[in-house]
C-alpha cells in the first residue's frame, strides 16, 4: 500500500511542470490570449527509429478530453530551457500536444549524432509513431529556430499528408555553403559549433551535409503546407528583451527565497 502511493505521488510530481517553467511561461503570455488549458508533461518517452534505437522526447499535453493538433519540435540542444516554456508550455495551454524530441545521439537519444545526416529519416519515423499514438488527430505542424528549422525542411523534403504548417525561425534548407564555402570545409566554423553543440563535429568526406531541397521550389507537396518564417528581427528582439526581464526577474526571486529560507 505504500509503494502504490509513493508511485502515484510520484506520477503526480512528474505530470505538474517544473517551477522555472511555469514561471517563464507566466511572464511571457503578455500580449498573448489567456491559457484555454491546464498543462500535463509526460517525460521520456522513447521513439523507435528504423535502426533498433530510440529518440527520446516529452509531451505537453492540454488537459482535455477534445482532440488536439499536434506540435512537434525536434532539437539537438536539449529538451529543457528555453523550449520547455517556449513551446511546450505556451503552445499546450493554448490546445495544443507539443512533442520536443531530441534528436539523434543528443540528450539521451540512442545512436550517433551527426548534423544533417539522418534528420530526414528520423522525422518520418517520428510521424510514424506519432499515428499509433491514441491521443494524435491526424494534424501535425512544426515549429523552430536555426537548427530545428533545418529538422523541419528534412521533414518536408517528403511530407506526410498529416503535416498542415511549418513555422521555420531563422535556418536554411541548405547549410553546405555555410560549412563548406566554396567547396572547402571551414575549420573554424566546425569549431565554434563543436564548442557550442557539446562536441557534435559536422559530418566529413563523403557524408557532407546534405540539402533536403536544393532550393525550397523542389519541395513537394509544400503548396498545401501553411510556411511561416521570421523575418523581422524587431520581433525577435523584443522577445530576447522580455526574456532578459523574466530571467532577472527570476533571479531575484529565487535569491529572495534562499535568503529566507536561511
Amino acid at each position: 500500500m505504500a509503494l502504490d502511493v509513493k508511485e502515484k505521488l510520484r506520477a503526480r510530481r512528474a505530470a505538474k511542470l517544473p517551477r522555472h517553467v511555469r514561471f517563464f511561461t507566466r511572464q511571457s503570455r503578455k500580449g498573448l490570449p489567456a491559457p484555454s488549458y491546464a498543462v500535463r508533461l509526460e517525460r521520456g518517452i522513447q521513439i523507435p527509429m528504423p535502426d533498433g534505437t530510440h529518440q527520446i522526447a516529452d509531451r505537453y499535453s492540454p488537459r482535455t478530453g477534445e482532440p488536439c493538433p499536434t506540435l512537434l519540435v525536434r532539437t539537438p540542444y536539449g529538451r529543457g530551457f528555453p523550449y520547455d516554456f517556449m513551446y511546450g508550455g505556451l503552445f499546450a495551454e493554448q490546445g495544443y500536444h507539443v512533442l520536443l524530441q531530441s534528436t539523434r545521439g543528443t540528450g539521451g537519444s540512442g545512436g550517433t549524432c551527426e548534423p544533417f545526416v539522418d534528420e530526414a529519416a528520423d522525422a518520418q519515423a517520428t510521424v510514424a509513431w506519432l499515428r499509433g499514438q491514441p491521443w494524435f488527430n491526424g494534424s501535425l505542424a512544426t515549429i523552430g529556430a536555426s537548427y530545428l528549422g533545418f529538422t523541419q525542411w528534412a521533414l518536408a523534403k517528403d511530407p506526410p499528408p498529416e503535416l498542415k504548417a511549418m513555422v521555420v525561425q531563422v535556418s536554411a534548407d541548405d547549410f553546405y555553403g555555410f560549412v563548406y564555402p566554396g567547396g572547402a570545409r571551414c575549420v573554424s566554423t566546425s569549431a565554434r559549433s563543436a564548442a557550442r553543440d557539446g562536441g557534435a563535429t559536422w559530418p566529413t568526406g563523403r557524408r557532407q551535409p546534405p540539402s533536403p531541397s536544393r532550393g525550397i521550389s523542389t519541395l513537394t507537396g509544400l503548396s498545401r503546407i501553411r510556411l511561416a518564417t521570421a523575418r523581422h528581427p524587431s520581433d525577435t528582439t523584443r522577445r530576447i528583451r522580455r526574456l532578459r526581464l523574466a530571467v532577472r526577474a527570476w533571479t531575484a526571486t529565487a535569491s529572495a527565497r534562499r535568503t529566507t529560507t536561511k
